[in-house]
């Protein structure tokens, strides 16, 4: 694994490998840090299948193209509650105007009591923690029908003494069909660099997504159907796919398949809008009795 490999001197880091292990869902560890830009960022695209390229939300977090879907000003928080007593917060801020849109996002990750062991021992000598922040800013233009956007981000990445830097950005575009019809988005994300952790550099996960994203109504009610294809370093082809049903514009329930992971597959969550504000959760349950993921967005508009 890598980190035995930078970090020969330090403990075994049994439950941070654990933990990205079950993020990239395969039996042999990729050689890429920064797992939290892996985990998605709201509530509504974790619940329809850990979507985005083609969707508002995340403060331009899966597409940067994707800030001209939110009509004025937004402003978000998401709590995010992952196995093994992982926890991140995001907190994310937008604005949209006619043919341009700013945006900005600050995303918080770690894991404490991880046990420190220098050799093989019932007990561990001490806990130390790993954490990961980023830090996003966002620009989109439209020329319509056609949007595009790019995001720069600063990375910090700190296991147990050890921590690098780094930088990165995102590029994308969407392209709408319409005035509220298809649309179909791609980006780029992650790419970029860090310094050394040690005496190993620490690659990010470079992600390639595009999808597509349909409103429409059947019944009297709202209907979203989305689906993105996605392609990550050192990683298996994805499908990601869900659908959402809203009642008046209030309640909505959505569900969502991943296609690919060893131990996830299906999502599931609702959201709550009343006015200017809303409230979504999303829900995220893992096979092989590792547990389940919950997360919970309230956003706000004016």
């Amino acid at each position: 694994m890598r980190f035995f490999s930078i970090l020969p001197s330090c403990p075994k880091y049994s439950r941070f490998l654990f933990f990205a292990t079950i993020v990239c869902s395969r039996s042999v560890l990729p050689e890429t840090g920064f797992q939290s830009l892996r985990m998605g960022a709201d509530a509504r695209s974790g619940a329809m299948g850990m979507t985005g390229a083609a969707m508002p939300g995340g403060a331009g977090f899966r597409n940067p193209a994707g800030l001209m879907l939110s009509a004025g000003k937004e402003a978000g928080f998401s709590m995010h509650r992952w196995i093994q007593d992982v926890k991140s917060g995001m907190f994310g801020l937008s604005w949209s105007g006619k043919s341009q849109a700013v945006g900005m996002h600050l995303l918080y990750t770690e894991a404490g009591g991880i046990e420190h062991r220098i050799v093989p021992s019932p007990e561990p000598i001490g806990t130390f923690s790993w954490n990961e922040c980023v830090l996003g800013l966002s620009y989109a233009r439209k020329w319509k029908p056609l949007t595009f956007g790019i995001t720069v981000k600063l990375l910090y990445e700190k296991i147990f003494m050890e921590d690098a830097w780094g930088a990165a950005a995102d590029i994308g575009a969407v392209y709408a069909f319409g005035q509220n019809g298809l649309r179909v988005g791609a980006a780029v994300l992650n790419i970029g660099g860090t310094e050394n952790l040690r005496t190993e550099s620490v690659k990010i996960p470079l992600t390639g997504t595009i999808g597509a994203a349909m409103p429409f109504s059947r019944g009297g009610f709202d209907w979203t159907a989305v689906l993105d294809a996605v392609l990550e370093r050192d990683e298996p082809f994805h499908l990601h796919g869900g659908i959402e049903w809203g009642v008046y514009r209030r309640l909505y329930v959505r569900t969502g398949y991943q296609t690919g992971y060893d131990n996830r597959n299906a999502t599931f969550g609702t959201g709550v809008a009343w006015g200017s504000c809303r409230f979504d959760y999303g829900y995220m349950p893992f096979k092989s009795g590792l547990g389940d993921s919950h997360r919970l967005t309230f956003g706000v508009r004016w």
